[in-house]
């Protein structure tokens, strides 16, 4: 796997190409978070603007181990194609079966929507685009995608450990999902990891900088996360990322 780091020269385009290989290669890639915010042209104002949603966000009620430290919104969008603008979808529950889900499948999960700033971010419109243009390029068609956007910020306290991923290695259920870092606060751990169908981890990485970024095929390599905890018990401490889902309408 190629990994883009802190390239002034990259563009769209290219990042785009570059997640497109990757995926065709490995079937994941990585994009350090210099290198996206280059290749989406935001500034340090539009990443910190953006990261403020989270903020905002609703705690969790419905996990299938009683845990309190998940907070999360959840709207769906169709994408007719890269750059076109995306249509937001009317606003219904979150559901997976327990054959995807174990712990919290067979539920109908209400969630809040995102909120319509966060929809209108350059960051998020931009990085819409990247991902459809990479997707489109892999896979050789042109087709509309059906686009889950679930902010999560999680929580440790000095009693809990955050799980950003409490049912371990798993696949969501869809075509294409990532994990894009905005925020970590007085945290250690949360390592990512992919891994074969049959549970081999082939590669580990911590995301730490804001945008960066870890893709896969949700179709062919699992992903998970480790827990987190806090560095200093006496201050707040959480973990806040972005995961995007994409599937073909």
């Amino acid at each position: 796997m190629s990994v883009l780091t802190t390239h002034r020269d990259i563009t769209l385009d290219s990042a785009a190409e570059r997640l497109a290989h990757d995926l065709e290669q490995t079937h994941f890639g990585y994009v350090a978070g210099a290198a996206m915010a280059n290749a989406l042209d935001v500034s340090d104002d539009d990443i910190a603007r953006f990261g403020g949603y989270w903020d905002g966000l609703t705690l969790d009620r419905f996990m299938g181990d009683n845990g309190r430290y998940r907070y999360r919104r959840y709207s769906a969008l169709d994408l007719e194609h890269p750059g076109a603008p995306c249509v937001l979808r009317p606003h219904t529950p979150y559901e997976q079966s327990t054959a995807v889900n174990p712990l919290n499948g067979g539920l109908k999960r209400e969630f809040d929507p995102v909120e319509p700033g966060f929809l209108s971010s350059r960051v998020l419109q931009r990085f819409l685009q990247l991902l459809g243009t990479a997707y489109n390029r892999l896979e050789g068609i042109e087709a509309p995608w059906v686009v889950r956007l679930h902010p999560y910020r999680i929580r440790a306290d000095v009693e809990a450990l955050g799980k950003p991923a409490p049912e371990g290695l798993h696949r969501d259920g869809v075509d294409f999902v990532l994990t894009l870092m905005l925020r970590r606060h007085n945290i250690r751990g949360g390592e990512s990891s992919i891994a074969t169908p049959s549970g081999d981890v082939i590669w580990r990485h911590t995301l730490r900088a804001p945008l960066d970024l870890l893709v896969c095929n949700d179709r062919r390599v699992l992903h998970g996360v480790t827990d987190v905890e806090r560095v200093d018990p006496t201050r707040s401490a959480w973990r806040d990322v972005l995961v995007v889902a994409f599937s073909r309408q």
